[in-house]
């Protein structure tokens, strides 16, 4: 393989930082692409690969604050609010993934006992009747928790 000239090399570079393919720029110098990646693609930045990322750093910034401004609670409505914006389809995964990797964690609801309208009233009545009750009053009163006693 005969040696490239510095105006050769100079061609091959600027079409790579141009963003040309390999083998075209190959067939343009009239040397083979090996040739052209072991040369001169080790030195520029390779590629990543894959898909482009479906949000950008400014789209997680604002799930992040729908999220913490309490506009949006579940990441469905973070993707419906992102999707109105983006014009784009966006999956709830998707909003998930990227809020995951923005270091927020999912945690169910914690769970209580449901109170009727009717016992929040059975609970006021009851310290409203006993309010004024003083110590020795209390002393009177047995607690069973519950127990059976003879």
């Amino acid at each position: 393989m005969k040696p490239l000239s510095s105006y050769e090399t100079q061609y091959i570079i600027s079409l790579l930082q141009a963003g040309h393919p390999h083998n075209k720029i190959a067939k343009a110098a009239h040397r083979s692409h090996g040739t052209i990646r072991r040369k001169y693609l080790s030195d520029l930045q390779k590629s990543l690969g894959g898909c482009p990322a479906k949000l950008s750093n400014q789209d997680i910034c604002y799930a992040t604050c729908l999220l913490s401004s309490k506009e949006a609670d579940t990441a469905p409505q973070v993707a419906r609010r992102l999707e109105a914006i983006k014009e784009t389809t966006i999956s709830d995964q998707t909003v998930r993934n990227y809020l995951g990797k923005a270091g927020y964690k999912s945690a169910g609801k914690k769970k209580r006992p449901y109170l009727k309208p009717s016992h929040c009233r059975a609970r006021k009545d009851f310290a409203e009747k006993y309010l004024y009750w003083t110590v020795d009053d209390w002393k009177r009163v047995i607690w069973s928790d519950e127990t059976k006693i003879n």
